[in-house]
């Protein structure tokens, strides 16, 4: 039998992996500034970049989505097990549930505030 020490660090992990990779896949296909450089006449100028591709709004979805999620499931996670060591009756898996959602919105609200500022 495994137990639930063991499994925690490895999800975690392996959240954390997934977390990074949508990441840099959301920076390699969206420019979130919308400012990119051109030389002309030996000066460099800022143009408006294109509106995004279908693919970079798909990414920036799915970054939202995973923004959002992470940190909940984590939370839920994290409190089942707390909850398992202090014999309490889902106290910590509420606090976590609500811990979760507070760092998921905040992460949303840092992942969406280059597009609230124009």
């Amino acid at each position: 039998m495994v137990s639930k020490a063991l499994c925690i660090p490895d999800f975690c992990k392996a959240a954390r992996t997934l977390y990074l990779l949508l990441q840099i896949f959301c920076s390699v296909c969206y420019n979130p500034t919308g400012i990119i450089g051109e030389k002309t006449d030996g000066l460099l100028r800022m143009k408006k970049n294109e509106p995004p591709s279908v693919w970079g709004s798909l990414g920036l979805m799915g970054a939202l989505g995973l923004v959002i999620a992470i940190p909940i499931a984590l939370g839920a996670i994290g409190g089942r097990y707390l909850d398992g060591i202090a014999h309490t009756n889902d106290v910590f898996l509420l606090l976590g549930l609500l811990l979760g959602l507070i760092f998921g919105i905040y992460g949303a609200y840092r992942l969406l505030a280059p597009f609230l500022k124009r």
